[in-house]
């Protein structure tokens, strides 16, 4: 501009309006004016339609608030057009003004009206989210509290099973303890009257024994005073001999069918031992006790048998007279190896050693009766095989 006050006098002062250019203007001012008044119509309308609708009034407060949002900013945007439509320089006539001015109150009481709604729904979405607050907690301490009574009573019925099994097991021990004390009592009665019935035995043994050699005895000196030539001796000697194998020899015999017959029974045992339950050690150690004790009764019983003798007639005292000696010592070492062979075959099924304990010295054909192995070490020092029930099993 140039500082040329006549330049900026030609902006401001505006070019003086036609006739066709002002009707044109307040043509489409008015028609501007009348859009917005159906508008603002038809939003008083919809707010009518909306108040009624079960679904708005029934809905949830934040759909509310959405609603009644949308309704407020039409209808304020209609009132701001309707105002600046009335405001307008070429817009100042009455009954231009008389429209606008109705229609503005209108829509300043339905603003009115859907702001004081709105103000409700959002109450009520703020009472609502305490409210689903509240309900939540107050179904979480439900749930808890139905919890905590169905804990209560599986802490019941718990409580109560272990009670009655306290009571069963309480049972269960008085009745072993009972019985426990019953085998006790019967196996020290049991082993009372077994070693009174042997002590009985023994003292039969040693007084057959006694009666024995004091017939031996007196056999000898009877001989001595009727007998004297040597080869007639020697005669009578070997049929004395004879005679006495006659009468010792049977129970000999007999005493070694039993010893094997004893022992095809205890293999039997301990084949059907096998097929039951396996003993701990010390029940197996009472039962290793018990078997000896019953072979030691049968050998004095066998003992008893092979003492009795049959009477001696006179003839035959004569015949024993000088073969004393000698029958004697056919009788020990018949009863040695007897002996022997019992041992033997104690040692083979009873080892007595240490499990594990070293085998120094052992024969390259010594076989281990639990692990098989040969040359290595004996049966009762075998450092695999060191349970007790396992022992007995093999």
């Amino acid at each position: 501009m140039d500082e040329d006050l006549a330049n900026l006098s030609i902006f401001m002062n505006g070019k003086k309006p036609t006739t066709s250019c002002l009707e044109n203007n307040l043509t489409l001012t008015l028609d501007g004016l009348h859009r917005q008044v159906d508008t603002a119509a038809t939003i008083r309308v919809d707010w009518a339609h909306m108040k009624g609708d079960p679904a708005f009034t029934f809905g949830t407060p934040e759909e509310q608030v959405i609603v009644v949002n949308r309704i407020l900013r039409a209808a304020s945007v209609a009132k701001e057009k309707i105002v600046r439509l009335a405001s307008t320089k070429n817009g100042d006539i009455p009954e231009v003004m008389s429209v606008a001015n109705e229609e503005a109150k209108r829509l300043s009481t339905l603003i009115k009206e859907i702001e004081i709604e709105l103000q409700k729904a959002e109450k009520n979405v703020y009472e609502a989210k305490v409210h689903d607050k509240t309900e939540l907690y107050k179904r979480v301490a439900h749930t808890l509290q139905n919890r905590l009574q169905e804990q209560q009573q599986d802490i019941h019925a718990l409580t109560l099973q272990v009670r009655e099994l306290e009571s069963k097991a309480q049972a269960k021990e008085t009745d072993n303890k009972y019985e426990y004390e019953q085998m006790t009592d019967t196996k020290e009665n049991t082993t009372a009257s077994k070693r009174m019935q042997l002590t009985g035995l023994q003292v039969q043994v040693e007084c057959e024994e006694r009666r024995v050699q004091q017939v031996y005895s007196d056999c000898d000196n009877k001989y001595e005073q009727h007998h004297g030539g040597q080869q007639e001796r020697s005669d009578y000697e070997r049929g004395t001999e004879e005679c006495h194998l006659r009468q010792v020899s049977p129970n000999h015999e007999q005493v070694y069918d039993d010893y094997y017959h004893d022992a095809d029974h205890y293999n039997h045992e301990n084949q059907r031992r096998d097929t039951d339950e396996p003993m701990s050690d010390p029940d197996y150690f009472e039962q290793m006790i018990d078997e000896v004790k019953t072979y030691s009764e049968d050998e004095s019983m066998d003992e008893d048998h092979d003492l009795v003798l049959e009477n001696i007639s006179s003839d035959e005292d004569d015949a024993h007279d000088n073969n004393e000696e000698i029958n004697d010592e056919t009788w020990r070492r018949r009863r040695w190896r007897e002996d022997l062979l019992q041992m033997e075959h104690v040692l083979r099924n009873f080892p007595f050693r240490k499990i594990g304990e070293s085998s120094r010295g052992v024969e390259s054909s010594v076989e281990c009766a639990f692990c098989r192995r040969v040359g290595q070490h004996y049966s009762d020092s075998c450092p695999e095989v060191t349970d007790g029930d396992e022992r007995y099993n093999i």
